[in-house]
């Protein structure tokens, strides 16, 4: 066990590169080693609900090159080493460590892992399985606003599970299309047909009586249903957020464009012998799909359509990005980007009315972001409460953090300066930001804490280089992936508290 002195006092490597304490040869084939030297860089590093333990994917110096990632885990004490997981333990635990919502009391947290829904307590951790459905997949869970229910994704649809009492209930009804159609009454000599039948036959009136009753006892008994709503030809769902309040799905529907072309990409190296084609995207100005983004509401399955680019009716956009309900789950946030990638719109669409209201627009006549493009961008969601909403927007030329109303007014800049907020997201208390800048200098990226209050930011992160940080569940530590121009990424611990002489980002 190595230790690395800070400003803070001590940051202890619990993944250290052992091929340090050996002398190294410098020789084409040692060079040419590459990670095996090294070892692999930890990632996915999650912590365990109680902050006992830190989790990773990771290989250790002298592993085969060939080799895949594997799970490990560490105690989060000074001095500890990391531990590999067999690989069903590593599968009997990923539930406990998996990255899902938490419900508004903040006691619980639900997960979906391989196809399946979990719930874990807070902060021991007890797990319990709530589907098991070989076959089909349950993902995108999210508490509704009480608690009591766990809205999820299956298939082309929403349910509600009910945690409390038991019992799935399903929200919407969406169907492959196209609709069938309702069979058209008979013209001309067949109609003259069908009423010399019904007047010369007495079964066939009889017939015709009872079909018409055992229709509306349907429909009465279907009245309280959601109504079917069926996807146009080819189009596919894309995605489907329910609003906690459950009365409420923003649906995003997607048709792909027929003749669009991928790049032919030949693979030459195969076991077959003969060369084939890789996966390839289409290029860049080739045709594009289209989208429709819609309100369903649930007890009527009604869905209304909005258009979140106002004046565009093409359908056609760079790229569509939800960024949440707000705690009450009246109002939704979405993302959108021109087709040519040179405007982005955040805009609040209104779940009782459909009514959809422009935010913040940032334009730029070379390139506006998107979902591949720009630092931190499609960052954004909702505040705690009606504190409104906030967003990462480059507006002033440097990619800063910004806060809102839900109107858009009372506009304020929290971070200011040339440098670039690199990542942003609340706490698990939500009530600071755990910021990634480059504010020291374009190569380095430290940590920073941002309260949303008034209060400025204070820096994490000390050392030069490049820091990935990971809070605790009770934000008292922090696991630190750390990486220098001569050095390569470790996994340190460290107390998550201001470092030394460290200045505030906000203005």
């Amino acid at each position: 066990m190595r230790m690395l002195p800070t400003l803070t006092g001590m940051t202890f490597v619990v993944a250290a590169s052992a091929s340090a304490q050996a002398r190294f040869e410098l020789s084409v084939p040692q060079i040419m080693r590459g990670v095996e030297n090294t070892g692999r860089e930890p990632s996915q590093v999650r912590w365990s609900p109680d902050g006992k333990w830190i989790h990773f994917r990771w290989l250790p110096p002298g592993t085969d090159w060939k080799e895949s990632l594997r799970p490990y885990r560490v105690r989060a004490l000074p001095g500890a080493q990391p531990e590999r997981l067999s690989p069903s333990a590593a599968d009997s635990l990923e539930p406990l460590i998996a990255e899902g919502p938490l419900s508004a009391d903040g006691k619980r947290r639900v997960v979906s892992v391989r196809g399946d829904l979990y719930l874990i307590e807070l902060p021991t951790g007890p797990v319990r399985r709530l589907t098991d459905t070989p076959g089909v997949n349950e993902v995108n869970p999210t508490f509704d606003r009480d608690g009591r229910r766990v809205l999820f994704r299956r298939d082309t649809n929403v349910f509600a599970l009910d945690i409390v009492q038991g019992g799935v209930q399903q929200l919407t009804d969406i169907r492959s299309g196209p609709a069938p159609e309702e069979p058209k009454p008979a013209e001309g000599q067949r109609a003259f047909v069908e009423r010399e039948e019904l007047a010369l036959l007495r079964a066939v009136r009889d017939r015709k009586w009872r079909d018409s009753v055992d229709k509306a006892e349907r429909d009465a008994r279907d009245a309280g249903r959601p109504k079917p709503f069926y996807l146009a030809q080819g189009e596919q769902v894309a995605g489907l957020d329910p609003s906690p309040a459950g009365n409420a799905v923003l649906v995003r529907l997607l048709t792909p464009p027929k003749d669009s072309r991928g790049a032919q990409v030949p693979n030459y190296v195969t076991v077959s012998g003969y060369t084939e084609e890789l996966p390839s995207r289409t290029k860049v100005g080739d045709l594009q799909g289209r989208q429709r983004v819609g309100v369903l509401t649930v007890a009527t399955g009604a869905v209304r359509w909005i258009r979140p680019i106002a004046g565009d009716t093409s359908g056609v956009y760079a790229a569509l990005s939800f960024a949440g309900w707000n705690d009450a789950g009246t109002r939704a946030l979405l993302f959108a980007w021109s087709r040519d990638y040179t405007a982005r719109h955040l805009v609040r669409v209104d779940a009782d009315s459909a009514r959809v209201m422009s935010l913040d627009l940032l334009r730029d006549t070379a390139w506006a972001g998107g979902a591949v493009g720009g630092p931190c961008d499609g960052c954004g969601g909702w505040l705690p409460g009606e504190q409104g909403a906030w967003l990462v927007s480059e507006a002033d030329g440097w990619a800063h953090l910004y806060t809102m109303n839900a109107e858009g007014g009372d506009r304020r800049q929290r971070t200011r300066g040339k440098w670039e907020v690199e990542s942003a997201e609340l706490t698990a208390e939500r009530t600071a930001w755990l910021l990634h800048t480059s504010e020291v200098s374009a190569f380095d990226r430290h940590a920073y804490l941002l309260p949303l209050s008034v209060l400025p930011s204070f820096r994490l992160t000390t050392e030069e280089g490049g820091h990935a940080v990971t809070l605790s569940p009770d934000g008292r530590q922090l696991a630190d992936v750390f990486s220098t121009s001569n050095r390569p990424p470790e996994l340190f611990l460290q107390p998550a508290r201001p470092a030394p002489g460290s200045s505030p980002a906000s203005s």
